[in-house]
C-alpha cells in the first residue's frame, strides 16, 4: 500500500491496497527466482476487521490453492491511510545467476530490489 516514494496508494480501498502489497511480494519473490507457491507464511496486519472480507478475497486470487500459513492482527499502522500490510516468508531454492562485470544479475531486475555481490549476486533490499 506504499509506493516507491513512501506514499500510501489506493487510500480508502482495502482490496486495492492488498492487491498492491501482494503484487510487490510477487515481484520480490519472482526476482529471487520463485513464485507465490514458494510463500510459506504471511503475517497480515489490518486496521479494521470490517475490511477482512475484501482483503481475504484478493488474498485468494494470489493464493488460489493450498494457502500458506498466516495470522491476521488488527492494529494501527505507521501511515494513517494504510489499511493493510503483509509480511511474507518465502523459501526459494538458490539458482545460478548470470552476473555482469559489476556483479549484478544480467536479467530479472526489479524496481524493489537491487542486486549486488560477486560472484553469486546475492539479493539485498534496496536502501
Amino acid at each position: 500500500m506504499i509506493d516507491v516514494d513512501a506514499n500510501v496508494v489506493h487510500v480508502g480501498d482495502a482490496a486495492a491496497q492488498t492487491r498492491h502489497v501482494l503484487n510487490i511480494i510477487k515481484s520480490m519473490v519472482g526476482t529471487a527466482g520463485g513464485t507465490m507457491d514458494d510463500v510459506t507464511f504471511n503475517s497480515i496486519f489490518l486496521t479494521d476487521w470490517a475490511n477482512y472480507a475484501a482483503i481475504n478475497k484478493v488474498y485468494a486470487e494470489f493464493f488460489p490453492g493450498d494457502k500458506p500459513a498466516r495470522y491476521c492482527i488488527q492494529c494501527g499502522l505507521v501511515k494513517p491511510e494504510a489499511l493493510v500490510e503483509i509480511a511474507s516468508i518465502a523459501h526459494v531454492k538458490k539458482q545460478a545467476v548470470t552476473c555482469d562485470s559489476q556483479g549484478l544479475p544480467a536479467e530479472n531486475r526489479s524496481p524493489w530490489f537491487t542486486e549486488a555481490g560477486s560472484p553469486d549476486c546475492q539479493f539485498r533490499p534496496r536502501t
